[in-house]
């Protein structure tokens, strides 16, 4: 079966007088409003949000959540949204994070000194997510380790009071070039990401503080050789579908009884 409701697709990109190009992105659906949250970071390490409003399909005015989302000298790229039951957005840019309770008119320090950095990563360059598992939030973060290799150093966390403090998760591991990450109805949770070879694989996590590395060897194969970007959505009634990009082509797959089928 395949989706019955309206797929929306958009594309944005950045105003060179304001910026220097797009770097990472992530977006949320507002369960409450069904408006879609994005926030996104250019190469100067500066942190934007755009709403697209759910009547309309209309993109809001660019809001600069911070024109230098950095820690010292290290610019801060990754970047996560999350939308919480109250309608609070929260957005993570690296270790930093930021809230709005005004559907992203404006923004706010969320929880500054979150992430214990101190031998952990202060440079985020690589994608981030933030995602709620088992009623914990679970965030990973890809972090170049200055080696010309093809996967980055992962970093895992898990917070028990909504991100406003993390602990560390197993050790640093290597795993992916790309990742994304969404919640089940059931409370557990997807990770797809693309590994060395260009494979796509997802695995499930029933808690935060689950080892997103000790299940790298149960991952299954969803495409072979065929990414070199991916996303996850999943419906309210559990329906879900990966989608990644193989140079123009947007491929699709589909979870049916446990297994990803093309669609």
């Amino acid at each position: 079966s395949y989706p019955s409701a309206v797929v929306y697709c958009d594309v944005w990109s950045e105003d060179t007088a304001l910026s220097n190009g797009l770097r990472w992105f992530d977006c949320a659906t507002d369960p409450n409003t069904q408006d879609v949250y994005s926030a996104y970071t250019n190469q100067d390490g500066a942190l934007r949000f755009v709403k697209w409003d759910a009547s309309t399909w209309e993109p809001g005015s660019t809001i600069v959540i911070d024109s230098d989302a950095s820690v010292g000298a290290n610019e801060q790229r990754g970047v996560a949204v999350q939308v919480q039951p109250t309608g609070r957005i929260v957005v993570w840019a690296g270790v930093l994070s930021y809230y709005s309770d005004d559907r992203g008119s404006t923004w706010a320090d969320y929880a500054t000194g979150a992430y214990a950095t101190a031998g952990n990563p202060t440079t985020n360059i690589g994608p981030q997510r933030v995602i709620r598992v088992g009623g914990d939030y679970m965030s990973i973060q890809l972090v170049s380790d200055g080696i010309a290799t093809t996967t980055d150093d992962a970093y895992q966390y898990a917070s028990t009071d909504q991100g406003q403090t993390w602990r560390a998760v197993g050790g640093v591991f290597d795993f992916a070039v790309d990742l994304d990450a969404a919640e089940m109805p059931d409370g557990s949770a997807w990770v797809v990401y693309i590994d060395a070879s260009s494979n796509v694989k997802a695995l499930r996590v029933t808690g935060a503080f689950e080892s997103v590395s000790d299940l790298l060897s149960s991952a299954l194969d969803v495409g072979t050789g065929t990414g070199d970007a991916v996303s996850i959505a999943i419906d309210p009634n559990g329906a879900a579908y990966i989608y990644t990009r193989d140079e123009s082509d947007l491929i699709g797959f589909e979870l049916i009884d446990g297994a990803w089928t093309k669609m």
